[in-house]
């Protein structure tokens, strides 16, 4: 009697054999030095975690094109996930070079809980606050440290200050912001006149 194959099962399991294949090449290659750290711990948000290994589950960090590593700490509920790029890793992300977040397991769904760092191919970096997946501050600089933007929310909706600078430091706007809702705002030019 013929065996039907449903082809998207089977295409799920071809891709599925080829991220596992990929990851453990990219585990294997961990031998030249880089600004990424190869140790087995972490310190990070000014807590030291422990390298568990390559892991498959992203939590709420879908970024597949990454490698994917976990770390634990003292509460098994909580972990910190690195995703990075590797040398011999489809680069095919294309904005991250490496992203830092510490996720807490709720109901058995890994949601970013604290400090999240993201650093960018094109040397900027961004500081992200969340709160049981919900995101409260995001902060970023340019790749020469100068301040980007800064943004407060409350549970994920736009709420309190949200400003945005020229490369040259110069504000670009502010706006604050009550439930979502602009409630007044200033814009500047880039060599500081008022809009």
């Amino acid at each position: 009697m013929p065996v039907h194959v449903d082809p998207r099962a089977l295409f799920v399991l071809i891709l599925c054999s080829a991220m596992i294949s990929c990851r453990e090449d990219a585990q294997d290659h961990e031998t030249t030095p880089s600004p990424i750290s190869t140790s087995a711990d972490i310190e990070f948000d000014e807590k030291d975690w422990n390298r568990v290994g390559v892991t498959p589950d992203y939590g709420d960090l879908m970024r597949l094109s990454m490698v994917a590593i976990e770390y634990s700490s003292d509460d098994p509920r909580i972990r910190l996930l690195e995703l990075r790029n590797e040398e011999g890793h489809d680069r095919g992300e294309g904005v991250f070079e490496r992203i830092l977040a510490v996720q807490r397991d709720t109901n058995g769904q890994w949601k970013r809980d604290g400090l999240c760092e993201e650093f960018l191919l094109d040397g900027s970096h961004a500081e992200l606050e969340y709160t049981d997946g919900e995101i409260q501050i995001h902060h970023e600089w340019y790749a020469d440290g100068t301040e980007k933007l800064y943004r407060e929310y409350e549970n994920g909706v736009e709420h309190g200050v949200h400003r945005q600078w020229y490369e040259n430091g110069n504000m670009m706007f502010e706006v604050k912001y009550s439930d979502g809702v602009e409630i007044e705002g200033k814009m500047w030019t880039e060599d500081g006149t008022p809009r």
